[in-house]
């Protein structure tokens, strides 16, 4: 089977069962909502559809219980846990998307009015003070599992991360003439703002 024919989604789904055992698609969305998607979003609408997949390539094996719910219940094969070692094995590009919309209307931050950026790095300040508190109170909650040590280290760096962009928009909130921090006395041309 070509590595073409599975996507970073198929990787999350056979890391997600090779890690935790058998599972369900609900119970891989928990473990994304909690983890992996601080750090790769997608829609979690592929958990549902992407082990169905997985199982026609041969790379998961399904059970549906008995009773209850009738949850679909998926295990590794030889053949998923052989795509996932030889994924795991091979160098990643260098491939980081930033999508940030406030970074983008910064951009645009000469048309606008300063106490708009003003708002704009108070409530990015906010928003990032929260995700680096939520990262650190994983990382307490968690101290103590070494067996869980490489699911932590993306928090590490997200917390890292975190602080960077407060420190950055602290800047922006200080210096709105100029967040480069140079000269912020020099003027600016700025288009009038329709009303």
């Amino acid at each position: 089977m070509s590595s073409r024919t599975l996507n970073p989604v198929s990787y999350v789904v056979l890391g997600i069962v090779a890690s935790r055992g058998p599972s369900t698609s609900y119970e891989m969305k928990k473990l994304v909502d909690t983890s992996i998607s601080f750090f790769w979003t997608f829609p979690h609408a592929q958990l549902y559809r992407e082990p169905h997949r997985l199982v026609e390539l041969g790379l998961l094996d399904e059970e549906q219980q008995e009773s209850g719910r009738r949850r679909r219940v998926f295990t590794l094969t030889g053949a998923g846990r052989t795509a996932l070692e030889q994924w795991l094995a091979s160098p990643g590009p260098f491939d980081v998307e930033i999508r940030d919309l406030a970074l983008l209307k910064l951009f645009f931050g000469r048309l606008a009015h300063d106490e708009d950026i003003v708002t704009l790095a108070e409530e990015q300040l906010a928003g990032h003070r929260r995700q680096k508190a939520l990262y650190e109170q994983l990382l307490d909650r968690y101290a103590d599992r070494r067996e869980l040590s490489h699911q932590l280290a993306p928090l590490r760096i997200g917390a890292a991360y975190e602080q960077a962009y407060i420190e950055f928009w602290e800047q922006v909130a200080q210096r709105h003439s100029d967040p480069t921090g140079r000269d912020t006395r020099a003027s600016r041309h700025r288009s009038p703002r329709p009303r």
